[in-house]
C-alpha cells in the first residue's frame, strides 16, 4: 500500500465514523500484521481517551508501533518501545505544540483532526519501516 492509499484509507475511515485512533490503526494495520478487528481496541481512545487527554491519533500510532515490535517476549522490546514512543510523541509535539486533544481542538477546532491523523499515519508508517530495517 502506498502512503497516498494509506492516507486516503484513514480519511475514509474517519468519514465512516471511526475515531482518530481507529483511523490510524486501520491505515497502519497491514504494516504490523493486525486484522481489521484490531480497530476495536481504539474505541475508548477517541477524543483524547474521551477526556481530552493524549490525542487519539497519537494513541493509534503508539498502538500500531507496539503491534509492530519485532520480538514477542514481554521485556525484549522495552528499549525499542520507549525509543519509538518518545520519537512519535516528540515529532507530534513539534508539529502541533502539544499531545493533548483538548488543547489542539481548543486552538484549531475539530477541523485539525484530519491533519493529526494524517501526520500520525505518515510518521507511524515511517517508523515501522525503520524499525523493520533495524534503523530505529
Amino acid at each position: 500500500m502506498t502512503m497516498e492509499e494509506r492516507l486516503r484509507l484513514a480519511e475514509e475511515k474517519r468519514a465512516e465514523g471511526y475515531n482518530c485512533c481507529q483511523a490510524v490503526i486501520l491505515a497502519c494495520r497491514e504494516l504490523c500484521g493486525l486484522p481489521e478487528e484490531a480497530a476495536c481496541a481504539g474505541y475508548c481512545f477517541g477524543g483524547g481517551m474521551q477526556c481530552g487527554s493524549v490525542c487519539g491519533a497519537v494513541t493509534g500510532g503508539l498502538m500500531s508501533l507496539g503491534a509492530a515490535m519485532p520480538k514477542r517476549e514481554p521485556n525484549d522490546n522495552r528499549p525499542l518501545a520507549k525509543t519509538a514512543a518518545l520519537e512519535l510523541e516528540e515529532r507530534f509535539q513539534q508539529k502541533f505544540g502539544t499531545l493533548l486533544c483538548s488543547e489542539i481542538v481548543r486552538d484549531h477546532g475539530k477541523r485539525i483532526c484530519g491533519d493529526c491523523v494524517a501526520f500520525c499515519v505518515e510518521n507511524t508508517a515511517d517508523m515501522i519501516e525503520k524499525m523493520n530495517k533495524g534503523e530505529l
